[in-house]
């Protein structure tokens, strides 16, 4: 409390970590673990850290969280699952620019790591959660349409979208929308166009 952390906060991040020991240990070598709790932005635990913490300014630890929290923000805001590296670095230099000479060595020690939190392929970059979401997502698919026969009705696409986006907590965007249609042998474009105009009406 004397560090400014609520007890309502404390609570949350117990959550992650129930030992108040090891949480105590953990929030003073890494206050960014609280960009782990919903409502802390990363601009707001930044300023807390570095009140903590000046030395953090330059950091691994400064710079995994804000990789982490842009990311997750694209994703979660704009639905995209990966960017180019040059719009994250772009990023980087606009927030945390102390950091910016610690990318390369950043990356070439998450790559190593048991539990990376990047996917890199070549100028995609994105979080290894998102890769590894729709890559069972995928392999769902691929064992659906190897065992069975796939009978696409428009009421079967808009049940399964529906569903999946109430799961999700989210909404696909057009772009995405496409390729599921594509994927299904439909027509994209006028498919999507209805779905979309539907929506548009609705709200």
């Amino acid at each position: 409390q004397p560090l400014g952390v609520t007890l309502n906060t404390i609570k949350k991040l117990e959550e992650f970590e129930s030992n108040p020991v090891l949480l105590k240990k953990e929030l003073m070598t890494n206050p960014y673990v609280l960009t782990r709790i919903s409502g802390f932005g990363f601009k707001k635990v930044d300023a807390f850290a570095l009140k903590l913490n000046p030395e953090l300014k330059v950091s691994k630890h400064r710079l995994r969280a804000f990789i982490n929290w842009s990311l997750t923000d694209i994703g979660e805001t704009i639905g995209h699952t990966y960017i180019d590296k040059g719009v994250l670095t772009t990023a980087i230099k606009d927030n945390v620019r102390e950091c910016y000479d610690l990318m390369s060595e950043f990356c070439e020690e998450d790559k190593q790591s048991e539990k990376p939190l990047l996917y890199i392929k070549g100028r995609k970059v994105g979080l290894q959660r998102y890769y590894n979401t729709e890559f069972q997502i995928a392999q769902k698919l691929i064992e659906i349409s190897s065992n069975s026969p796939l009978k696409v009705t428009e009421e079967n696409i808009n049940d399964g979208t529906k569903e999946a986006e109430e799961q999700q907590g989210f909404s696909l965007t057009e772009e995405q929308m496409n390729v599921v249609l594509e994927s299904l042998g439909c027509n994209a474009t006028s498919r999507s166009e209805e779905r979309f105009s539907r929506n548009a009406e609705t709200d």
